[in-house]
């Protein structure tokens, strides 16, 4: 037991450092328009944040049963997306680090 509780600490540790954060939103393409993309989204408990570029069926849209950002991809609902009829596409969002630059203190 405490073997298999290091060993999940030392994993999600890994996963932090790398970088990789999962985010409960999702870039999901659905042919056949803003129409088709809300019923999806309201049957399958999303909400439709908008489309992404006009006129490319490709939607930004958010789980909010699911926490706001873990380390582990979820494969469930990946599934569950791809297996869907009106779904052509679909990708979780991962979280990005931005860094500001600073001119003024560069090295000199």
């Amino acid at each position: 037991m405490y073997l298999k509780t290091v060993f999940v600490i030392l994993v999600t540790i890994s996963k932090v450092l790398s970088g990789e954060v999962y985010l409960n939103e999702w870039s999901i393409r659905v042919p056949g328009g803003k129409l088709v993309a809300d019923d999806f989204a309201r049957e399958n408990g999303f909400v439709n944040l908008g489309e992404i570029i006009p006129g490319s069926d490709e939607y930004h849209m958010k789980n909010p049963r699911r926490s706001k950002r873990s380390v582990d991809q979820d494969y469930h609902i990946q599934k569950r997306l791809l297996g869907h009829q009106d779904v052509a596409s679909a990708e979780q969002l991962v979280e990005k680090k931005r860094f500001k630059r600073d001119t003024e203190y560069s090295t000199r």
